[in-house]
């Protein structure tokens, strides 16, 4: 079946973003490439929070299981890791400044395996910005863009991630 319209083309781009095949993950990421190439690092993490809402929301329901402590990270450990971590530390009550320094710290913490793996997805036409930095405007970008577009992130895990007032309260008590 042809993929008709760009919100077809994010929500298949972020599912094979999740590794669940790898052919899809491939053409996910194909389609991201050229898609963040357009959008920037700031698009990337709008169109996650906006499109990948399936996605999120079985992370968040994957850390609420999980004994602790518990790491959690992606290729780069600051991308689809930043965003996550931005709706944990938010929900747990953490500033906007809280979680653009914890952002932007993580950039410290890449690992030579990771950025031989990071320079991997340059190949499917990811730009540089999305290699290795954790620049701060990026986070204040997508901050300013969360409140705007959803309001509070308690709204967002209700009605866009469809988690419970349990599971929220969960996370609160297990991050927190």
């Amino acid at each position: 079946a042809a993929i008709a319209t760009p919100l077809e083309l994010v929500s298949l781009a972020v599912a094979g973003l999740s590794g669940k095949k790898e052919a899809a993950r491939e053409k996910g990421m194909a389609i991201f490439g050229r898609l963040a190439a357009g959008a920037g690092l700031r698009g990337f993490y709008t169109i996650l929070l906006d499109c990948g809402k399936k996605e999120l929301a079985r992370v968040l329901r994957v850390l609420l299981a999980a004994p602790t402590p518990i790491a959690f990270h992606c290729t780069a450990g600051k991308d689809r890791t930043g965003c996550v971590a931005m709706l944990v530390m938010l929900l747990c009550g953490a500033t906007s400044e809280q979680v653009i320094e914890t952002y932007t710290f993580s950039e410290r913490l890449i690992t030579a395996e990771a950025e031989t793996a990071i320079r991997g997805i340059a190949a499917a036409g990811f730009p540089e910005e999305f290699l290795l930095g954790t620049p701060p405007e990026v986070m204040e970008y997508t901050l300013t863009w969360f409140h705007k577009r959803f309001g509070t992130v308690e709204g967002y895990c209700l009605d866009h991630l469809r988690l419970t007032p349990e599971e929220i309260d969960g996370l609160r008590s297990k991050f927190s």
